[in-house]
């Protein structure tokens, strides 16, 4: 009985609980991998013996440490430490007998911070220069660390952020980086690489290069091709990026072509996405992707659209941004050259998107944050894939902020891009010649050979600042306006049709292409369809590309070129009716009927209503109402008069419908070249170079010229009203005789108002005399005007003159030149207001005057 009741209470203390914690650690908290932990156990009372035992994270049951019996235990940490267990099993004596018996000390757990190696983004550019590299994966509150070596050495301490830029190196070069933990632990180091380039754009997979043009998928099925820009861009900064676009010719075909930025990890460089459906950009991430999609999968547009989408998720685009890709066509894949303009705008976080110059879509977010984890380096490239549906599909003429005309404006801020005097606001977007240049680019923006600069200077090459070699003006402010013109140039539209002469392939609806009439009849160069420079120029034309500039030729010496001039020899017979004189019968009547004819037939062949458009002559008549003159004072028919019921010009190219080939017409091979040629007339014994006759006010100035002059008494100067009714209104004395040039002019003060015509009559000392060609001018009324402003240009005070208007209210505005009212008050007529315009800005205004039934309109500049 007493022996039981022993062992019962040896086992009773043998199951005493474990006292308190009694184990410390130093350094305490969260260690890093190497830092030396030490253990501390504080015993008991009566204390035998110590066992440090440690137990892995998710072991059942601990193990002992072999040779740890001490009361402390240190050792240096290291990553697979983090989430052990350590305690200590130790031996006491205790109890009525003081026997000994095991304990189990309480667990303490030891954090090892072990930063991941870091993930990186290697980073290139292209030629010498500083290379931007990135990293990502630090623990909350962390850093990195960036070295130039793989192990040892120290770390850039100027460098410390997720985002590290090298010096300017010429060489690809490796560096490395290691994640830091906000203890300061260190983790391992990852290469990252800064690769030089030698080319502009790395090209991969089925993407070809051939100069300026990159291939991105040949005719085959399940290809695509990637292009990524070497040097990267930054989205801190305002740019555009231009580019020419082509999908292919096969109108059935498919996928389309993706431009997008991303920082694909570990090489951009290398970043390639789905084929088919994915333009080869799907699951290329982090990205923003702007997709020129020509084929309609599920839930798409049934058109050749465009969309922004994010981090290669091509089925989920951005709301609201799908559009149709051009703003004239459902498919684009038409072989033809399309432009494309991106402009990423910082200061509004927009993307906007510009297709053959006409914006199609945009996208607005703060996509450096939410898309590219704060980091705004980024790389610009384009991507095309095929599935099974293909076609060739190339993109050109890359261009990162683009200037155009070299003028130090970036075309985005240039208000006039090609430095042709005409600003971008009236030349638009659009590409009048479809040869792939927006005409605010393009320095022949229809393609006839003249310059736009010419063109819009009345068909005469500027005499100042201008380069003819370069097609343009060769100075701008800083606005790129050019240098010295406060507003654009004349850019007039002398036929009168709706379209300005630089976009007008007939300026004066003659029937022959101004290419024609600019060029001398003898040694026409003809177009070669080539363009290597892009600058809208043909090369045949261009003198920067080893052609020759067209110089607008001018037979009769007047003040219009022979492509604005409607008779362009002065023999009173306008170029239509000589120039198209085909059988050279002296008329053209039944010419221009024979080509209605065939007209008509060509029209009914393809069952178009123009077949209506140039009908035979009515019952009785000899001459249908298309061919009657317009006016009684004019020789223009109705066929050439805009906004006459017989004009036509179906696909607005300036060229009468009659005459263009694209709208059933036809333009004969060779022109009768009477336009050029004065009548048969009797050689003068004065060999008369020049005669022209030019209005100045109510006066008209009359100028000629002789070569040579035998026996020459005078020159009668004769005027008629009616071109067949001549009286003389002036003699001049000749110079008798004489073999070197002589100059003669006559101001005529007394000419009537309308059309007046003059001719010289050359009188010899016998008597003997002969008449030289005839020249028109048309003298306007002139009468005084209603309203007038003084000073004019004003420094400040400005009188307006309304004492010939009736004595009623009348409201006066005052339009800048963007068409903006900068002012506006109330006047009365019969008196002289003052206005105050002193706190208006320098330039040139347009003052309007409008009453009940009475508008105004007086330009004026302020000083």
């Amino acid at each position: 009985m007493f022996l039981l009741c022993f062992v019962l209470g040896i086992v009773s203390l043998a199951a005493t609980p474990a006292l308190a914690q009694t184990i410390t650690q130093s350094p305490t908290g969260t260690v890093c991998p190497g830092t030396v932990v030490t253990f501390t156990f504080t015993p008991p009372a009566n204390t035998e013996s110590v066992q440090w035992q440690e137990r892995a994270a998710g072991a059942a049951f601990p193990t002992n440490i072999d040779g740890e019996t001490g009361y402390t235990y240190s050792f240096p940490a290291e990553t697979i430490d983090n989430g052990k267990r350590y305690s200590v099993l130790y031996t006491r004596r205790s109890g009525l007998l003081g026997l000994p018996y095991n304990t189990q000390s309480e667990e303490i757990t030891l954090v090892v911070n072990a930063p991941a190696a870091p993930s990186v983004s290697h980073g290139s550019r292209q030629g010498e220069g500083p290379v931007t590299l990135a990293a990502s994966g630090t623990p909350t509150g962390g850093s990195y660390r960036w070295y130039k070596v793989a192990s040892g050495g120290s770390p850039d301490i100027e460098q410390t952020g997720a985002v590290y830029t090298t010096e300017s190196i010429s060489t690809t070069t490796s560096y490395w980086v290691s994640a830091v933990s906000a203890q300061g632990c260190e983790g391992p180091r990852t290469e990252v690489k800064a690769t030089i380039y030698a080319e502009e754009f790395k090209v991969n997979n089925d993407a070809v290069a051939d100069g300026s043009c990159y291939t991105l998928t040949p005719d085959a099925q399940n290809s695509k091709g990637e292009i990524w820009r070497t040097t990267p861009v930054d989205l801190n900064k305002s740019f555009d990026i231009s580019f020419t676009a082509n999908f292919g010719s096969n109108a059935a075909g498919a996928d389309g072509i993706a431009f997008g930025f991303q920082r694909q990890s570990p090489d951009p460089m290398y970043a390639e996405g789905r084929d088919g459906e994915a333009l080869g950009f799907g699951g290329i991430s982090p990205s923003v992707v702007v997709e020129f999609d020509t084929y309609r999968n599920t839930g798409e547009p049934d058109y050749d659209h465009v969309a922004v989408f994010l981090n290669g998720n091509q089925n989920a685009p951005e709301t609201g941004t799908q559009a149709q890709m051009s703003n004239t066509q459902t498919n684009v894949k038409d072989g033809k050259i399309h432009t494309v303009r991106i402009n990423w705008t910082k200061e509004l976080n927009k993307i906007e998107v510009f297709f053959d110059g006409v914006k199609r879509t945009e996208y607005t977010a703060d996509i450096i944050n939410t898309v590219f984890g704060g980091n705004p380096i980024v790389y610009f490239g384009f991507t095309a894939s095929t599935g099974d549906l293909t076609n060739v599909q190339t993109v050109c003429d890359i261009e990162y902020n683009r200037d155009t005309d070299k003028d130090g404006v970036l075309d985005r801020l240039d208000e006039d891009d090609d430095n042709d005097g005409i600003l971008d606001i009236v030349e638009g977007e659009g590409d009048k010649d479809g040869d792939g240049i927006p005409n605010s680019l393009d320095l022949d923006s229809d393609g006839d050979g003249i310059l736009d600069a010419v063109e819009a200077n009345n068909g005469i090459v500027p005499s100042t600042g201008f380069s003819l070699d370069l097609g343009h003006y060769t100075s701008a402010d800083a606005n790129g306006r050019v240098t010295g013109l406060t507003d654009s140039v004349t850019n007039p539209d002398t036929d009168g049709d709706g379209l300005k002469d630089y976009l007008d392939i007939d300026s004066d609806n003659d029937g022959i292409r101004d290419n024609i009439e600019a060029q001398p009849t003898v040694g026409r160069k003809m177009a070669n369809g080539l363009d290597i420079n892009r600058n809208g120029v043909d090369d045949a034309y261009d003198s920067s590309a080893g052609g020759t500039a067209l110089r607008p030729v001018n037979t009769d010496g007047d003040r219009a070129p022979d492509y604005l001039d409607m008779d362009s020899d002065g023999d009173l017979m306008t170029d239509l009716e000589e120039a198209h004189d085909l059988n050279n019968d002296g008329k053209s009547l039944d010419d221009f009927l024979e080509i209605a004819q065939r007209f008509r037939q060509r029209a009914n062949t393809a069952s178009s209503s123009a077949a209506s458009f140039y009908p035979e002559p009515a019952e009785g008549q000899t001459v249908p109402a298309w061919l009657e003159q317009e006016g009684e004072q004019t020789r223009v028919l109705n066929f050439q008069t805009y906004n006459n019921t017989h004009y036509h010009d179906s696909d607005s190219d300036g060229l009468i419908d009659l005459f263009d080939s694209d709208s059933f017409g036809e333009e004969p091979q060779v022109h009768n070249n009477a336009y050029r040629e004065v009548g048969e007339i009797t050689p003068l014994p004065v060999t008369l170079v020049a005669f022209t006759a030019q209005v100045q006010g109510r006066d008209v100035l009359l100028k000629w010229s002789t070569a040579s002059e035998i026996t020459n008494d005078y020159f009668a100067v004769e005027r008629s009203s009616d071109g067949r009714s001549f009286e003389e209104i002036a003699r001049v004395k000749g110079a008798g005789n004489s073999n070197v040039e002589q100059s003669y002019s006559l101001r005529d003060r007394k000419a009537p108002a309308g059309i007046q015509y003059y001719r010289l009559k050359q009188v010899d000392f016998d008597g003997d005399y002969e008449f030289s060609k005839v020249v028109a001018v048309h003298v306007q009324e002139v009468t005084t005007p209603l309203v007038t402003l003084f000073p004019n240009p004003s420094i400040g005070a400005l009188n307006l003159d309304m004492t010939a208007l009736p004595e009623n209210t009348y409201q006066v505005s005052i339009i800048g030149l963007g068409g903006r009212v900068v002012m506006q008050t109330i006047s009365y007529g019969g008196n002289v207001e003052k206005l105050d315009v002193s706190g208006l800005p320098k330039g040139k205004y347009v003052l309007r005057v409008q009453g009940e039934s009475f508008v105004k309109t007086v330009n004026f500049i302020k000083q």
